[in-house]
Order: C-alpha cells, then sequence, then structure tokens
C-alpha cells in the first residue's frame, strides 16, 4: 500500500498549494526536477513545516514523465526522500553532496529548480549562480525572506516573493520569461490525448 502518495491529495502543507498550482501549468510535458534539500523528518507531524515538495513533483513525474535528482549532504535526509519517492514508479537519483558542488559539476539539465538548503542568502546566491539557467523555467527558493535576500531581478530574472504561514516565511519564485513562455506557446495535444487514455 502507498503509503506517502496520498499526501499530495490531502494537502496538508503551507507549501502544496503553490507546487500544484505550478506544476499543473507543465501538463502535458515531462519535465527534469533539481530538489536541494532532502526531508529533514518523515514524520506526519513535520509536514506541514518541512514542505516535503517531493510528493508533488513525483506525483507529476509519474504521470507525465521526467526525473529528479535531490541533493543534500545529510544522508538520513536523503534515506527520507528515498521512502518517499519509492511510493511512486519514477526515475529518481539521491546526490550526497554539498548543493554547491554537485550544481557546479553535473551535466544535467533542469525545468525546474528548488532551492531549500542552507539558510545563508549568500550561499543560496552561490547555487544559482552556479546553475545553468539556459534551459531552467523556474527557480522555487523556500524561506525566501531568509535565503533570497542577495536575489536580484534582471532581464532574464523576474522574481515573487509569496507570503506562508500567515506572513511568518515566504517562498520566491524566479522565472525566466522567455523559456517559461516557450513550454506554453504550443500544447502537445496528442501526448495529453494519449495519456489520458492511459488513466
Amino acid at each position: 500500500m502507498k503509503k506517502y502518495a496520498p499526501d499530495a491529495i490531502l494537502s496538508l502543507g503551507d507549501r502544496d498549494y503553490y507546487f500544484k498550482s505550478l506544476l499543473l501549468q507543465f501538463i502535458p510535458h515531462e519535465i527534469n526536477i533539481l530538489q536541494v534539500g532532502a526531508i529533514e523528518d518523515n514524520r506526519r507531524a513535520w509536514r506541514h513545516f518541512s514542505g516535503w515538495s517531493d510528493i508533488f513533483f513525483a506525483s507529476y513525474i509519474s504521470i507525465f514523465g521526467g526525473r529528479i535528482d535531490v541533493v543534500d549532504f545529510n544522508k538520513e535526509h536523503l534515506d527520507n526522500s528515498k521512502k518517499v519517492l519509492d511510493d511512486f514508479d519514477i526515475e529518481y537519483e539521491l546526490h550526497l553532496s554539498e548543493a554547491g558542488e554537485y550544481i557546479s559539476n553535473t551535466k544535467r539539465n533542469y525545468d525546474i529548480v528548488y532551492l531549500d538548503g542552507s539558510n545563508d542568502p549568500n550561499e543560496t546566491k552561490a547555487q544559482y549562480d552556479n546553475l545553468n539557467k539556459k534551459p531552467v523555467s523556474v527557480i522555487l527558493i523556500d524561506d525566501y525572506h531568509i535565503k533570497g535576500t542577495e536575489m536580484k531581478e534582471g532581464p532574464d530574472c523576474k522574481i515573487q516573493e509569496i507570503p506562508l504561514f500567515e506572513g511568518k516565511s515566504s517562498m520566491g519564485i524566479i522565472t525566466n520569461p522567455r523559456i517559461y513562455q516557450d513550454w506554453f506557446s504550443e500544447k502537445d495535444l496528442n501526448r495529453i490525448n494519449s495519456i489520458r487514455d492511459e488513466i
């Protein structure tokens, strides 16, 4: 029996609505996701505050395809993410590494990047700067009021800060308007119809 998949339906966390709303806009495309920061604690008492973005990314990928890479320097946290991701029949890989080192060395391209690692805003900014942003449509930064204070807008970097937990926290959504629009210039109707037939 699937233990964690129902959490994607019940929306027990404050971030859930935004994860869902973002992912729904990419239907029916396959997407590749980089997630910095694994699950600290897989007890449901932590669900509301910890986020568990893994279950939403995995739910999307299980239907529409793609993959997720999760990076964390803490093996226990990666083990928690593994327990959740094993609930889904998807392609994923866990990386025991400092996020900055992984980002600097990876050759993979990502469509969505979720930065939820260190609370050091300079470290988050360095991760952002070292990221190959050419293929990336959306970058999410959790606890943006702490981690995102060094981020600056530019021609290819539009930032929206969304309040969470009654304004006590926030999530930053950074989009590259040019790449983001390319996703939605033409819908793949054949693919969406075939997926509906499978379902």
